[in-house]
């Protein structure tokens, strides 16, 4: 089984095509590594997505960081100010979900590699 991963990152904040390229980037990269990913990035091209509001999604979100049923291997936080990253990221580290700023760190606590 390949461990399971969740992105953290900006959506809203500042540039919104980078922000959807730096998740697309790393998500597509950690799955060359072996990880599953849950990338909430993606939700950005779904149609209707700016009309939701913020705290729907954040809701939406946390259950797949960890929730009564399980949760996920670790979270990576990328780059930049998002206050639902840090939400999610505290939501993680409430129910002891490893947050990483450091793909090579987490990649080796996962005993993956580059």
């Amino acid at each position: 089984m390949r461990p399971t991963v969740y992105l953290s990152g900006p959506i809203t904040n500042g540039d919104r095509q980078a922000n959807f390229d730096q998740a697309a980037d790393a998500q597509n990269y950690l799955m060359g590594c072996g990880c599953a990913i849950q990338n909430p990035m993606l939700s950005m091209k779904l149609p209707g997505a700016w009309d939701i509001p913020h705290e729907t999604w954040i809701q939406n979100d946390l259950p797949f960081i960890a929730n009564a049923r399980g949760r996920v291997d670790a979270v990576l936080r990328l780059p930049g100010y998002s206050p639902g990253a840090d939400v999610e990221c505290s939501h993680a580290v409430l129910h002891g979900v490893p947050v990483y700023h450091d793909v090579v760190a987490m990649l080796e606590d996962l005993g993956l590699s580059e």
